[in-house]
């Protein structure tokens, strides 16, 4: 908080769990702050230009736009950085607690990679393309690019993949630790699903539409 930047403007922004970067309109540099244990602030690198970062727990991810490659960097434990795809190019990426899922740019499909430990990585869909995703502490999200429905794999502890919806449409998903919400493609009306120890999913806004 007290390390906001306030000297440039953003266009995009992504918070881990005690740290955030954004990307600078003027030069689409990376600025981070916040929590620094695992180097997440302090190797933020400096010598290329990025379209699209995400941040998990104590690590970042970012896309290059010159290359479109993947750049990751900070917390190592489950090889979430050293594992990044070094082939291909892609055009979104999503960090969770420990592990990372990143869009083709050339095929829309999905390649994921870090932490395992509920299927997260391994449960992976293949079978469809995809044209967002998002993920939260050990699952994901992603909406199908064919009929815009959403898949969501991982940790199901708390229902948070189960009870995924399955008879609408949608544009727009975010996924929180334990639960998702996602915007209708019809109505642009907001579903959410999941862990509600903290409303989170029961006060889900009605009354207005979303974009």
């Amino acid at each position: 908080v007290y390390n906001t930047p306030t000297s440039d403007t953003y266009n995009f922004i992504s918070s881990g769990y005690s740290h955030s970067c954004a990307i600078s309109i003027t030069t689409s540099k990376i600025t981070c702050w916040g929590y620094d244990s695992q180097n997440q602030v302090s190797d933020t690198p400096t010598s290329d230009t990025y379209n699209f970062i995400s941040s998990g727990d104590h690590f970042n991810c970012a896309i290059s736009i010159t290359t479109l490659k993947i750049i990751c960097w900070g917390n190592n434990w489950y090889n979430q950085v050293s594992d990044a795809p070094t082939s291909g190019t892609y055009n979104i990426i999503s960090s969770g607690m420990c592990h990372n899922c990143a869009i083709s740019s050339t095929n829309s499909k999905i390649t994921c990679w870090g932490y395992d430990c509920y299927n997260q990585v391994s449960d992976t869909p293949t079978s469809d393309t995809y044209n967002f995703i998002s993920s939260g502490n050990n699952h994901n999200c992603a909406i199908s690019s064919t009929n815009y429905k959403i898949t969501c794999w991982g940790d199901d502890s708390l229902n948070q993949v189960s009870d995924t919806p399955t008879s609408d449409t949608y544009n727009f998903i975010s996924s929180g630790g334990y639960h998702n919400c996602a915007i209708f493609s019809t109505n642009s009306k907001i579903t959410c699903w999941g862990y509600d120890e903290y409303n989170q999913v029961s006060n889900t806004p009605t009354s207005d539409t979303y974009n």
